[in-house]
């Protein structure tokens, strides 16, 4: 049911994730600029200088896959006890941008893949051995990560100082001059340890 409800929101979203991985992939490689195109579920993956023709395959990417845990993300992020409502919409703000960055960066080295692995032999490119290596190990991280751990850790950086350190010092608990005195002499207080804090604080000029 909320995929359903959600789908209206996604589209556009994938949509984005698409224009903006095409144009930072070919930012950093303009000499083999390639072109996105988004498919029911999936993200088209083609070389602009390739026609593929008429019934041409061009591989894909799962884009359900990429964009994964936007909502438990956010629910994370707006359930975080001990947070204002302004804070909350901040925080909620910063970890969808962080996370939106990451999925863009998920799509740019899957499409890197894809050239390596699908196009390079058709377009002659080649790639060093090192190279091929990195772009998988680093696509392999990405699928690690967003499975699981990425919502828990944008949620546990933006929000460790209040999950963790939001306790503090409590405030001291005032004591009355007639009351027994707090370190267990068993005097009031304002013969104990009372009587030294009135003669240390200073007389009127």
């Amino acid at each position: 049911m909320s995929a359903v409800l959600l789908y209206p929101f996604k589209v556009p979203y994938w949509n984005l994730l698409a224009s903006c991985g095409e144009r930072i992939f070919n930012l950093v490689e303009p000499t083999h600029p390639v072109e996105l195109a988004l498919e029911r579920w999936v993200i088209l993956v083609k070389p602009a200088e390739m026609n593929l023709g008429a019934g041409g395959h061009a591989p894909a990417i799962s884009v359900t896959l990429v964009s994964s845990n936007v909502l438990l993300t956010l629910a994370l992020l707006l359930a975080t006890p001990r947070l204002s409502v302004r804070r909350r919409i901040k925080v909620a703000a910063l970890g969808m941008f962080i996370l939106f960055l990451s999925h863009v960066a998920n799509i740019v080295f899957e499409v890197k893949m894809h050239y390596i692995t699908w196009y390079a032999s058709l377009l002659g490119i080649r790639y060093g051995a090192f190279e091929a290596q990195t772009i998988k190990w680093i696509c392999a991280l990405f699928q690690y990560f967003r499975a699981q751990l990425f919502p828990f850790l944008i949620w546990g950086t933006l929000c460790y100082k209040d999950l963790f350190l939001s306790l503090g010092t409590q405030p001291a608990k005032r004591v009355g001059k007639n009351q027994t005195c707090p370190c267990g002499s068993g005097a009031k207080f304002k013969h104990c340890c009372g009587k030294n804090v009135d003669e240390r604080q200073p007389g009127p000029n």
